[in-house]
C-alpha cells in the first residue's frame, strides 16, 4: 500500500497531493492512512534525510578541502 502510496507520489508531484487525496486514491480512510503511512514512511524519510545530510557534508568538505 504505501508503495502504491509512493507511486502515486511520483507520477503526481507536479500536483498538490494531500492525505485525503492519497487515502482517496487508495480506498482508505484519511485518518487510518495517516497513521499506516507514518509508520511504515517515517523511518524510510529519517534514513533518507540523513543519508541526504551525509553526501552534503562529505561533498561540502571535498569542496573546501577539508
Amino acid at each position: 500500500m504505501t508503495e502504491q502510496a509512493r507511486r502515486y507520489l511520483t507520477e503526481h508531484y507536479r500536483e498538490p497531493v494531500s492525505i485525503e487525496t492519497l487515502a482517496e486514491y487508495l480506498h482508505l480512510n484519511p485518518r487510518y492512512f495517516s497513521t499506516l503511512f507514518k509508520k511504515k514512511e517515517v523511518h524510510r524519510m529519517t534514513a533518507a534525510k540523513e543519508a541526504a545530510h551525509t553526501e552534503t557534508w562529505f561533498q561540502l568538505r571535498k569542496f573546501v578541502g577539508v
